[in-house]
This record gives C-alpha cells, structure tokens and sequence, in this order.
C-alpha cells in the first residue's frame, strides 16, 4: 500500500471519528430536551424528555375523576411522543446534510 492510500484512509477514518464524536453530542443534546405539551386547554400538562422519559405530569383539579381524563392523557403522551420523534427527524436530516450537502434531504420516506 502506498503512502498516498494511508493517508486517505488516515482522512477518511479522521472524518468517521469526527461524525461518531458529533452523533454522539446530538444523541446527549436530544436526551436533554424536554418537550412540554399540554391538551384539554390545559386540563393535561406532560413534559417529557427527549429520551422518552416522563419528567412531569400535571392534571387541573377539574379533570381529576373526570370520564374523559384517560383520552386527555393519552392523547398528551401521543403529542409529546410526535413532538420528540419529529423533533429527532429534523436533526438527522441536518446531520444528513452536514455528510452531504448534496444529499436530497426533503425527501422523506413516508
């Protein structure tokens, strides 16, 4: 192998350490976001971690020993699980582009 092919796996192994070192910055990033969602006009409040961990739950006095209080809390858990999966989506796409900015990154594959 010659000193030219050493230094471009040399590169190229410096790039996926970079990439490794960056992915692992955004995964701890989305672990620290929390995501607030409140429904029933705030009847239901949840904030949850981008983890998917529940960090608070918040019921009004008025929904307590409702019959519809089970529909807001999952609707809540619903909405802040879209919030985080969405939210995870547009930071692999950015990741995407940092890779290759050529990349056609609009298109997603729903």
């Amino acid at each position: 192998m010659s000193d030219e092919n050493n230094f471009d796996l040399s590169k190229i192994m410096d790039a996926a350490k970079q990439m490794q070192e960056t992915l692992e910055q955004a995964q701890e990033k989305i672990k620290s976001t929390e995501f607030e969602v409140s429904v029933g006009a705030g009847a239901v409040t949840l904030v949850m971690g981008g983890d998917y961990k529940l960090k608070s739950l918040k019921i009004s006095d008025d929904a307590r020993g409702h019959a519809g209080l089970e529909t807001l809390l999952i609707s809540a858990f619903s909405d802040a699980v879209d919030k985080i999966t969405e939210d995870q989506r547009g930071r692999i796409m950015d990741m995407a582009k940092m890779i290759n900015p050529d990349a056609d990154t609009n298109a997603q594959g729903e």
